[in-house]
């Protein structure tokens, strides 16, 4: 696991990957600033042999709004 934290905005991001036998990994953007998704969620993209799943964290599942009450 590696972090990288940089101010963004808009941005593309481009990288080169293998797999080598790993299961998949996730490429996940959080913004621990934004109030609007639960802890900062933006978004996620998980990568699989023979998958690619993208996840949208402020407008969809992790929006306060819409995410049931913790008890």
């Amino acid at each position: 696991m590696g972090h990288l934290y940089r101010p963004m905005k808009d941005v593309i991001v481009e990288f080169k990957f293998m797999l080598d036998g790993s299961s998949g990994f996730n490429a996940v953007f959080d913004d621990k600033n934004h109030q609007g998704a639960h802890a900062g969620h933006i978004c996620r993209v998980g990568f699989a042999p023979k998958q690619i799943r993208n996840g949208d964290g402020k407008e969809r599942v992790m929006r306060n709004d819409t995410l049931p009450p913790r008890l």
